[in-house]
């Protein structure tokens, strides 16, 4: 587009990004006869509004499409030439993994905005993938299907990260996403931390989101909970956070807590024991989205010996 790589999708939602930034332009559709159009739109925060900032015009071809980009409240356009994408003929640019085949062949958009050198640490203990500024742990000298799984988490938010940054907000606020790792857990068999990302895309306020995360340092597989302690079912981690809250200060959130019925737990490894955080509380009851602890002793009798994870927290 005007000698500037992009990347551009029709269907679901109208977008394009241009590849040095990896951000989204949100575009809205229309039709004259055989020609597309495509208004971008950008919001004014003075207006409290969106406003047209250009249009594309463009014509099916036998190759793709063509056109031009054409800036509001100017008769001149610059050129626009689209060729068809075919995703399976992509090469990869990081180490091939089953996530990233997997966004390649389900979402060939969002794959070329991370599908590009991102940038190692000379000890190797972290990447950082430069167009979302995301840096995400490694560990060298671990198997290579583990990093692979952690090089397809931080795919996963930098994606989001990207998308988030793309929003149009006029709230006064600017939009962001960071990413920050918990203490590690790293047992024989097992990498367990938590990912917490603070953020503010757009609306009434900023949100965060943490998600546990349990690999198995050989085949790199996310585990279950229940993988490690099999009866370790959702209402008996409901049953085990609300007897770990503390009495006193609270006894308000084990009240709201159990009076929502049953809700989502994240979970992650630590030394001292299983964290279990709520995951789905409304925003007006954050607060009480506090973690807690439960000793791997109090787990004991939901596991048994012969499980492949056993022997990580007990002797026979």
């Amino acid at each position: 587009m005007a000698g500037q790589p992009a990347v551009l999708s029709l269907g679901a939602d109208e977008r394009y990004s241009y590849e040095k930034t990896g951000l989204d332009i949100n575009l809205e559709a229309f039709h004259s006869g055989q020609t597309l159009i495509l208004q971008e739109s950008v919001s004014d925060r003075a207006a409290g509004e969106r406003r047209a900032r250009a249009c594309l015009r463009l014509t099916p071809g036998a190759r793709g499409w063509a056109g031009t980009w054409t800036k509001a409240g100017t008769k001149v356009g610059m050129p626009v030439t689209l060729s068809r994408l075919h995703a399976a003929a992509i090469p990869f640019a990081l180490p091939v993994t089953p996530g990233l085949q997997k966004l390649r062949r389900d979402d060939p958009y969002s794959f070329l905005k991370i599908n590009h050198a991102w940038n190692r640490t000379s000890d190797g203990t972290s990447v950082r993938e430069p167009r979302s500024g995301l840096t995400y742990p490694r560990l060298p000298g671990e198997s290579a299907a583990l990093n692979g799984a952690l090089q397809d988490r931080q795919a996963m938010h930098a994606i989001a990260a990207l998308e988030c940054r793309s929003g149009g907000d006029w709230s006064g606020m600017d939009t962001d996403y960071s990413l920050d790792q918990g203490p590690r857990f790293l047992s024989a068999k097992l990498l367990s931390f938590l990912d917490t990302a603070d953020f503010y895309c757009g609306g009434a306020h900023p949100n965060i989101s943490q998600q546990g995360v349990i690999l198995d340092r050989l085949t790199g597989e996310a585990l279950r909970p229940d993988d490690i302690w099999p009866l370790l079912t959702p209402g008996e981690q409901h049953r085990l956070y609300l007897g770990s809250l503390p009495a006193g200060p609270g006894a308000e959130c084990r009240d709201l807590l159990g009076s929502r019925g049953q809700p989502a737990y994240t979970v992650s490894l630590l030394r001292g024991g299983l964290q279990l955080i709520p995951t789905d509380l409304p925003h007006v009851a954050q607060a009480c989205a506090e973690p807690v602890v439960v000793g791997y002793a109090k787990l004991r009798d939901l596991s048994f010996q012969g499980q492949p994870y056993f022997s990580e927290f007990y002797k026979p």
